[in-house]
């Protein structure tokens, strides 16, 4: 494994959106767009550009196998991911009227289940796994076991936690596999499909509730 450089950017973005094409998140977004191979592949750009440059993503090898981004317990910067979110409207403003509109109002309606800093009631300090992917060709290999369980690892020599969301209701049951609970399910009547977040407890002390 490697960590990724900006020079993988374009690269991980055409794996990504080819690997999410038709998970429920990405059917959402795009349906009824006139250009969604474009508006998606813009917005994961600008994502994977600001991961890379403010946090960590590995890739498992160099023909795209796998790749995890992950947020370290110290890494939130509240005015990076500020001028990410600017930099990902500037992007915006340049797509047809027709997908801008559509993008738009989607990502309004998903705001209403995702919530970045939900584990902040259950847990003082824990790495975010924000991003991972698995090449079909791939599953049942053990790359996913290869790219989570150096975080783990790291966690627990850190004794803090781990965090994720996942919009696929199927990936549940995997990360339960590796030792994450389902803590919380988010849902809204606007919504088709609910954001499920998961904790791997291991020590970092729990937030009041």
């Amino acid at each position: 494994m490697r960590k990724a450089r900006r020079a993988d950017v374009p690269a991980m973005a055409e794996f990504l959106v080819d690997r999410f094409w038709q998970t429920e998140h990405f059917v959402f977004l795009r349906e009824g767009m006139q250009a969604p191979r474009e508006v998606l592949l813009r917005m994961t750009r600008r994502e994977m550009t600001f991961y890379c440059t403010q946090h960590e993503v590995w890739l498992y090898d160099d023909h795209m196998s796998g790749l995890l981004g992950v947020d370290g317990p110290e890494s939130e910067n509240p005015l990076a991911q500020l001028i990410c979110a600017g930099q990902v409207g500037w992007d915006v403003l340049h797509l047809p009227t027709h997908d801008r509109r559509l993008l738009l109002a989607r990502n309004r309606r998903i705001a209403q289940i995702h919530a970045v800093n939900w584990h902040r009631k259950y847990t003082e300090k824990a790495y975010h796994i924000s991003q991972l992917a698995v090449a079909r060709q791939a599953k049942g290999t053990g790359v996913c076991r290869a790219l989570i369980q150096p975080v783990l690892d790291r966690a627990k020599e850190q004794g803090v936690d781990v965090v994720l969301e996942t919009f696929t209701q199927d990936n549940v049951a995997l990360y339960e596999h590796f030792g994450f609970v389902l803590t919380e399910t988010h849902t809204s009547p606007q919504m088709p499909y609910a954001e499920y977040c998961m904790i791997y407890h291991s020590g970092s002390p729990r937030a009041k509730t």
